[in-house]
């Protein structure tokens, strides 16, 4: 969000999600003000750069170039501007595609495939697809739950795929291409995920199973606690590159994730089939 408009056009920002700093150097965005215009935000050349240069310099600190006068700037790109990385979208190989924003979008596609999928063999229950916001930082999903008061609830957010030399995270071996991932967590209802694992097993859906003892970092955390409890699974996308404007996902695993969710579903039961 832009906060400052400085000499020759050049805008200051901050961030409102979660940004992944070491990219934000010569990334091409798109200014959402009065009308939709084109920035990069600047890169010091190595050239002219001083000091320790494996510190990367604070999001404060950076500047969007708009090629445009300060007086221009101002007519177009009020402070509080929005601003959001340029779109793009690269197919890759092996199914796999690249862009911005599919943590969490990416889930949603999913989400709404699975229901379409059940609608189409002509299930009866009552199915409700919820899309909210900051997962991570607040807890947005509360209210929606309160008011719609479900009987259970089936939480699908993106994980961390592995790659080679990933730190901490080299333990987690699910990748893309591994299907979706189920979380084992004492947040989410032991018996609904043991019996979704069973499910998985059981009937050759493709799945990993991933230990989150103390917390998910999704919905998942709060969705149980709304009213007197609403049994809880997570269900998991592996995604590489998060937070920036490169991130990879498989096609095949969001289509295994919809067809996970969408036979639990008919396995729990609806109008038709008890």
């Amino acid at each position: 969000m832009v906060t400052e408009i400085l000499e020759n056009g050049f805008l200051r920002f901050t961030n409102i999600g979660g940004l992944d700093t070491r990219i934000l150097q010569a990334a091409d965005v798109t200014i959402y003000g009065k009308e939709t215009l084109y920035g990069v935000i600047v890169s010091t050349p190595p050239h002219l750069q001083t000091g320790d240069r494996s510190v990367l310099p604070k999001i404060d600190q950076l500047m969007i170039d708009t090629g445009l006068s300060k007086e221009k700037a101002e007519e177009l790109i009020p402070v509080g501007t929005p601003v959001g990385y340029r779109f793009k979208l690269t197919k890759l190989q092996n199914n796999c595609i690249c862009g911005k924003g599919f943590d969490d979008k990416i889930c949603a596609v999913a989400g709404i495939a699975a229901i379409e999928q059940l609608i189409n063999e002509g299930y009866e229950g009552e199915l409700i697809l919820l899309l909210s916001t900051k997962e991570e930082v607040s807890r947005a999903v509360v209210a929606a739950v309160y008011e719609l008061k479900p009987d259970y609830a089936i939480v699908s957010d993106v994980c961390c795929a592995w790659v080679p030399e990933c730190g901490k995270e080299a333990k987690r071996k699910t990748t893309t291409g591994d299907g979706p991932e189920i979380s084992l967590s004492a947040i989410t209802d032991v018996r609904l995920t043991k019996r979704l694992i069973e499910f998985a097993k059981k009937n050759n859906y493709k799945h990993t199973v991933c230990v989150e003892a103390t917390s998910t970092g999704t919905n998942a955390n709060d969705i149980p606690l709304v009213g007197l409890g609403v049994p809880t699974v997570l269900i998991s996308i592996p995604l590489k590159n998060m937070h920036t404007y490169s991130e990879v996902v498989s096609l095949r695993d969001v289509a295994d994730t919809a067809a996970l969710a969408a036979g639990f579903i008919k396995e729990l039961g609806g109008k038709n089939n008890g």
